[in-house]
């Protein structure tokens, strides 16, 4: 095989979200749950490690292949809330659901997964009090009892 040649890089087309403002997670069994997004992280894409596929027969370099399979990672959102939601987020936990981000430009994010995590920082005297919940895309149908990964919609006119 012959040495890699550059690329060059070529002005994207599409839309640049310009501002996070608004980015929403909406949980299918409970779309009106009583949290107040104030910063949403969206979940990662992860290859996971390298495969190291370094021989004898290597000269002078370390080899290196890449895995098949991908990992979506954890979300979160810091949220302000309502006490009379904590019942309610008790029966949310760790059951599969169908969560959706909605992003800036009104494109969606949306596959199976779980909220995942509640926590729940001190409450301070002058501080608003917030809770981070945590979700993961668990990417499997239990109707199908089949691999099913997330869907992107795009926002209409992108």
């Amino acid at each position: 095989m012959a040495a890699p040649v550059p690329s060059v890089r070529v002005q994207p087309t599409g839309y640049m979200l310009r501002e996070g403002y608004r980015t929403l997670i909406t949980f299918a069994s409970n779309p009106a749950v009583q949290l107040w997004e104030e910063t949403v992280k969206p979940p990662d894409m992860d290859g996971g490690e390298p495969i190291d596929i370094t021989t004898m027969f290597n000269n002078r370099v370390e080899t290196h292949w890449y895995r098949h399979i991908i990992k979506t990672g954890v979300a979160t959102a810091l949220c302000g809330y309502d006490p009379d939601v904590i019942p309610g987020l008790l029966t949310m936990v760790n059951v599969m659901d169908t969560v959706t981000l909605t992003f800036p430009d009104g494109s969606t994010w949306a596959g199976f997964g779980a909220m995942t995590k509640v926590e729940f920082p001190e409450h301070k005297r002058g501080e608003f009090p917030k809770a981070t919940v945590s979700f993961d895309f668990g990417n499997f149908d239990t109707t199908t009892s089949l691999e099913q990964q997330p869907t992107y919609t795009p926002a209409a006119g992108t």
